[in-house]
């Protein structure tokens, strides 16, 4: 009998570390913070580290602009917009005086605006108008909460809106790195962007499986930490995590595609960008950049990124005409 309360004991605890620790997770993933030091990523934690995630969460500041268009050399205007729950987003707009059309930037999880600033350099070059948007929580705009791509849908829809209004483009190409990617295509399953093309980066299938994996580099076991996660972030944050499936998402996109892949993603694996492909509506075109991680793909193989989003643009313009 004893032996029985024992197992019983040391079961209760287990589970209930397990459910205290998703809770700290689901929090302070979805919460940046005013100050401190950024926890290090899984694939640089030592086993003292990830002991501290478990017990205490991560910290995550909310994430700066590290860099201005002035430090390329750029002349730029700000911009801010209101979005449908009343957060402010801020942006940034790069002119061109002969634009060949207009191409905003949304990036991804953790960083702000100023991390897409190579890409927009690129795409700038190849002579396009540029504009950079902070998802709420990030650089400039409102708040310290992100829901990994759910209400950041809102932020796009009133950052395209605000952009036709302010500069009539033609044609209009939105551009999302990882949750950027999520969020456009979150957003177009709401309700139909007005954009002519969509280039989607390192976009995860769905937030399930991100957190499953995200599980295992931290030597947590997926099964009941994953679901749990979920869980918590639906409750926290206002939304049903289960929902966020930018693979579902995907079906709603009629307009020409371009898809990006790099071939050493950790993340969002070949298996997990075939997929979303298969599942876009529209004409896509799909390309794999060698030497290129999850995080910005064009800086392991710039000549390769620039190839693949000229060549696309240029195909885009074709049919625009």
């Amino acid at each position: 009998m004893t032996f029985v309360l024992v197992g019983i004991s040391i079961l209760v605890l287990t589970v209930g570390f397990f459910v205290l620790a998703a809770y700290r997770f689901a929090y302070s993933m979805t919460t940046f913070t005013e100050n401190g030091v950024r926890t290090p990523r899984p694939h640089d934690m030592t086993p003292w580290q990830r002991l501290g995630v478990l017990i205490n969460g991560v910290t995550i500041p909310k994430p700066p602009l590290d860099r201005l268009p002035t430090d390329l050399g750029f002349a730029y205007h700000e911009h801010r917009t209101t979005t449908q729950d009343g957060t402010s987003i801020a942006m940034w707009e790069l002119p061109h005086e002969s634009p060949r059309g207009t191409v905003i930037l949304y990036h991804g999880y953790t960083v702000a605006k100023s991390f897409v600033l190579d890409e927009a350099q690129a795409i700038h070059r190849l002579g396009y108008h540029v504009w950079l948007v902070d998802f709420r929580g990030s650089g400039d705009s409102d708040g310290l909460i992100t829901t990994i791509g759910w209400h950041e849908w809102q932020d796009v829809a009133a950052s395209v809106a605000y952009v036709i209004d302010t500069v009539p483009p033609r044609p209009l190409v939105v551009y999302g790195q990882s949750m950027g990617g999520a969020a456009i295509l979150h957003a177009q399953s709401r309700e139909p962007l007005p954009v002519n093309g969509l280039i989607l980066e390192a976009v995860y299938t769905t937030l399930e499986t991100t957190a499953r994996r995200r599980c295992q580099r931290l030597g947590l076991p997926a099964w009941p930490v994953a679901p749990l996660l979920l869980h918590f972030g639906s409750r926290l944050r206002n939304f049903d995590a289960h929902a966020l499936r930018p693979i579902d998402f995907a079906t709603a996109v009629t307009q020409p595609t371009l898809v990006i892949h790099g071939a050493e993603d950790r993340n969002v694996t070949q298996a997990d960008t075939d997929a979303l492909v298969s599942q876009l509506a529209g004409p896509t075109t799909a390309t794999t950049i060698l030497g290129s991680g999850h995080e910005c793909i064009r800086k392991g193989n710039p000549e390769a990124w620039d190839r693949a989003v000229d060549d696309w643009l240029v195909l885009l313009e074709t049919v625009d005409r």
